[in-house]
């Protein structure tokens, strides 16, 4: 199974150039490039949001919109 990375990988991976987020569904359609987390949660993974709201990414470059798994944010 292709998990998904934790709070503290997608800052790094975003500090780092690599993309860009948001939530989907969306209520604003506003898209980040950073991420704050709270500390206690850095190693947790990603998962769905109490409002029903699950994360999605894409590197720059790129038309679509994917989960943040280890696979599409850290494989070629």
């Amino acid at each position: 199974m292709n998990k998904n990375i934790t709070n503290k990988q997608l800052a790094e991976w975003l500090a780092k150039g690599n993309g860009e987020w948001k939530h989907e569904p969306s209520h604003s359609e506003k898209v980040y490039d950073f991420y704050w987390f709270d500390p206690k949660d850095a190693d947790k993974r990603i998962t769905i949001n109490e409002e029903g709201q699950r994360i999605v990414v894409r590197k720059y470059g790129d038309s679509e919109w994917h989960s943040p798994t280890e696979d599409y944010c850290f494989k070629e």
